[in-house]
């Protein structure tokens, strides 16, 4: 899926067997990026968990929309009136 991506022209980061808080630590990086000079933004998980959580590889579990909530507009400005992709 990351060459998929990258064929498209995003800038892709991976996370490989990350545990729950090398999700967040991510989401809060990727959040505090300046995306003025991006058209949109794709967030995709693929990894164990059910329909709402994503299971971390130490098998703790955090919500989707936790994650998603850090790329709403009052948490991440420059994102506003960018479309944006959550996808499992």
């Amino acid at each position: 899926m990351a060459e998929v991506f990258e064929q498209l022209g995003f800038q892709v980061t991976l996370l490989i067997d990350a545990t729950v808080n090398d999700i967040l630590n991510k989401t809060r990086e990727l959040k505090e990026l300046d995306h003025r000079n991006f058209d949109s933004f794709v967030l995709y998980f693929s990894g164990h968990g059910c329909s709402n959580v994503i299971r971390g590889a130490d098998n703790k579990t955090v919500l989707i929309s936790d994650i998603v909530d850090y790329f709403q507009p009052k948490k991440c400005a420059t994102l506003i009136g960018k479309p944006k992709i959550y996808s499992r």
